[in-house]
């Protein structure tokens, strides 16, 4: 998996097995209700609908919000002039990255820190993902255990419509357990 090959499966599985850490990373703070994916990919990763997080009572819901904000770009792209059939297009890569972008903001509000490197054509990536001095991951890891991440929960997913991830889910911890405390 190298999403500077230009290979579109590559980029693809990159950001679902990003998606699959970040979720697990917020997880230790959020109980995540995740929602069975609408179809089943065959060539790549499949991506996770993250219906909501929760804490106490306090809930957020992921997949409206992200939803919102993709009619908010499709309307500035129409603006801008763009062909709709090439906008409505874009827009189902759009829920990958703005899904991500979302969960690094709210890993950041918890103090994680992520580390971007551009590689080909302006492509940024998280190269590395650190949590004060206890948690440090860097890009090969994010696809190795991503990929091992996603491939559980979908597993959980094909039963079901959605699931609860309970706060600090002991499976996720334990994807997670070799990262932490190993400076």
């Amino acid at each position: 998996m190298n999403p500077s090959s230009g290979n579109y499966r590559d980029k693809r599985n990159y950001k679902i097995a990003l998606e699959s850490v970040l979720i697990a990373l917020l997880n230790r703070h959020f109980e995540i209700v995740l929602r069975k994916p609408k179809s089943k990919s065959t060539t790549t990763l499949s991506y996770i609908e993250i219906e909501s997080i929760k804490r106490n009572n306090d809930i957020l819901q992921i997949n409206t919000f992200v939803e919102e904000r993709i009619k908010t770009l499709i309307e500035e792209q129409v603006k801008k002039g763009y062909k709709y059939s090439t906008i409505i297009s874009k827009s189902r890569r759009m829920k990958l990255e703005e899904t991500n972008s979302l969960l690094v903001d709210l890993l950041t509000e918890e103090g994680y820190l992520f580390i971007n490197k551009t590689i080909m054509k302006g492509t940024v990536i998280v190269d590395k993902i650190r949590y004060l001095e206890s948690f440090s991951i860097s890009y090969g890891d994010i696809i190795l255990i991503g990929k091992q991440i996603n491939e559980w929960i979908i597993s959980k997913l094909t039963s079901e419509q959605s699931i609860v991830l309970p706060l600090n889910n002991k499976i996720l911890s334990i994807f997670l357990k070799k990262y932490f405390n190993q400076q």
